[in-house]
């Protein structure tokens, strides 16, 4: 929704002012969020249907390949969506982002958070939070550490000089969020371990600690 759909409309503006937009039948909270700050919410049409008629369609592609970033469409969307951070939510200056009930799990996740809570770490599952607490949670942001996953779009937001570590397995690497954090300017790192088939791992904490000296 951040890097493939959204970062499309930022040529709106130069199409006709009555165009819609057609959007997915059903709309997760955060992504009707992101369409009320730009002001869409009237102009967007969800699509139940199979097949359309329209006289006058405009398409505009992707503005890079699934998975990868652009840095018009970082910039667009740290421009459109930075001031709609929640600045009620006390968000923590450090904290591990813990991913519940997905596959690529961390086999010895217990340790992992208990190793976090012992430094004085906050645990965040992002799930639990609102697009705009998940904004505001990332652009205060001192220090991340994460596992490999979608809530580490929220990179997104950081502020240049933020300190992220990736947790990956050794069976899945993808070096989208390494990307973004270059793009947005934060010091981001990673720590690869042994995966099985199924992308779960263990953790190796004393990897961890090293790592988080930097």
């Amino acid at each position: 929704w951040f890097m493939d759909a959204l970062p499309r409309l930022v040529m709106l503006p130069e199409l006709p002012a009555d165009t819609r937009v057609i959007v997915p039948f059903q709309l997760a909270s955060c992504q009707l969020d992101t369409l009320r700050w730009l002001g869409l919410e009237n102009r967007v049409r969800p699509t139940a249907e199979k097949h359309l008629t329209v006289e006058h369609y405009y398409f505009c592609s992707p503005t890079s390949m699934t998975g990868c970033y652009n840095p018009l469409a970082v910039q667009f969307l740290r421009h459109s969506f930075l001031r709609q951070a929640d600045a009620s939510y006390d968000s923590p200056r450090r904290f591990y982002l813990q991913r519940v009930g997905k596959f690529r799990p961390i086999t010895n996740e217990p340790e992992v958070l208990e190793f976090f809570r012992k430094r004085g770490w906050a645990i965040v599952d992002t799930e639990q939070l609102t697009q705009a607490q998940q904004i505001r949670l990332f652009a205060g942001a001192d220090m991340i550490c994460a596992p490999h996953g979608a809530g580490l779009t929220n990179l997104l937001w950081c502020r240049p000089g933020c300190k992220v570590l990736e947790l990956c397995a050794s069976t899945f690497l993808n070096g989208v969020f390494e990307g973004l954090a270059q793009a947005v300017g934060a010091n981001h790192r990673h720590l690869i371990f042994r995966g099985d088939p199924g992308y779960a791992y263990a953790v190796d904490l004393n990897a961890v600690a090293k790592a988080l000296d930097f």
